[in-house]
């Protein structure tokens, strides 16, 4: 008489997920390891969103475009270049006579980055000196020295490449003196928006 067969146990179901959960660790591991920008490696960036300018008394608000590269120094620092332009559209004014139009703005910037690691999102911070301008429906045309401050957070979605949001301000330090004593407004812009981010090898 044949012996009866046992009944197979079924894993159960934490040992069913050991596999998934090492898997998951391991990738983890990796991500941790390359999340933030390394010696030696280039990162390139673009952004879009909304801008502001601030210009003879008028800040109308605009579309900005911009791209950033970073060299790694270390695992936290990098150097970094930094374009932007933004377009705004303003209309004509009487009282003070004012053209209307398209205002352009732009700005480069050259500085250092600063990047914390938390997990798989790395908050930044970033500053530069540099130029910035208007050009087109204003009194003056006008290009000054300026400087540049911003924020931002990314999230890693693979280890080479992130999204996230940024805001930066722009203004003209060494106008700010003479601006006063005429009343004008300091030029200054800020933009806020989206950036990808890719880490190259």
């Amino acid at each position: 008489m044949p012996c009866p067969r046992r009944a197979r146990r079924r894993p159960s179901l934490p040992l069913r997920l050991v596999p998934l959960l090492t898997l998951a660790a391991c990738f983890s591991g990796v991500t941790q390891r390359q999340a933030r920008a390394d010696a030696d490696e280039w990162q390139v960036a673009g952004r879009t969103g909304i801008t502001s300018v601030v210009v003879d008394g008028r800040s109308p608000l605009g579309v900005g475009l911009g791209t950033e590269v970073q060299y790694g120094i270390n695992d936290t620092f990098a150097a970094r270049l930094s374009l932007s332009g933004g377009l705004h559209r303003v209309s004509a004014q009487t009282k003070p006579t004012l053209p209307g139009g398209n205002i352009w703005s732009y700005a480069a910037f050259a500085g250092f980055g600063y990047t914390m690691d938390v997990l798989r999102l790395l908050p930044t911070f970033q500053a530069g000196i540099g130029v910035l301008g208007v050009r087109g429906a204003v009194e003056n045309d006008h290009t000054a020295i300026g400087m540049q401050l911003g924020l931002g957070a990314d999230y890693l979605l693979t280890p080479r490449f992130s999204l996230g949001l940024t805001a930066q301000y722009v203004f003209a330090p060494f106008d700010l003196l003479s601006h006063v004593l005429t009343g004008d407004q300091v030029p200054q812009a800020f933009d806020f928006g989206v950036r990808a981010t890719w880490t190259l090898r």
